[in-house]
């Protein structure tokens, strides 16, 4: 945190603000992932790896940013692709539980999950 201070040249209270975009964008992503999953149901994968690709580069880019408002871009952007890969993740679950289901029980599971 220090060096990070340092580079961006603020004070903690800054930095707090800045870290408070990765929990906004967490919570953005997590809702944008949600309308995707259901509009979309066959491009989840998709937007895993788009989420997964973004936050190599959020997460990359961080360290070497040296004004307070790109550094809280990187870390919105990093917590938009968490949001958006928690979702993602628990939906690429849900299908595969309910493929099981149908197999085992050999009809739609629904009432089950999805």
């Amino acid at each position: 945190m220090p060096y990070l201070m340092s580079r961006v040249n603020c004070t903690y209270d800054q930095i707090s603000r800045a870290l408070m975009a990765r929990s906004a964008g967490s919570f953005l992503g997590a809702c944008l992932a949600g309308v995707i999953c259901e509009i979309f149901p066959g491009l989840v994968d998709l937007w895993i790896a788009l989420s997964l690709i973004l936050a190599a580069v959020c997460t990359a880019a961080a360290p070497w940013c040296t004004q307070l408002l790109h550094l809280a871009g990187a870390l919105g952007g990093t917590g938009l692709a968490r949001g958006m890969l928690s979702v993602g993740k628990l939906w690429v679950c849900f299908m595969i539980i309910n493929v099981q289901l149908r197999n085992i029980f050999g009809r739609q599971s629904s009432g089950l999950l999805l």
